[in-house]
């Protein structure tokens, strides 16, 4: 659990602070940091309960979150 915590906000940091930074609105790095940790969170979650530590699902998701990202930015 504390394991997956700090993977989390290590993840939500290294999405986060480089669109803050490049932005400089505090709105846009609290919430590029939020919801890419709580989709990490989810992730480390659904590879350690429910995937038998796998990490395939969880790369195959953020493969997919990654190619909508693009997809909706063109």
């Amino acid at each position: 659990m504390t394991g997956n915590i700090i993977q989390a906000m290590l993840f939500g940091l290294m999405h986060g602070i480089p669109f803050g930074l490049a932005t400089q609105n505090a709105a846009a790095l609290f919430l590029l940091t939020l919801i890419p940790g709580l989709f990490g969170w989810y992730q480390g979650w659904l590879n350690e309960k429910q995937c038998e530590g796998s990490i395939i699902p969880s790369w195959l998701l953020h493969g997919c979150m990654n190619l909508l990202t693009a997809g909706l930015s063109l």
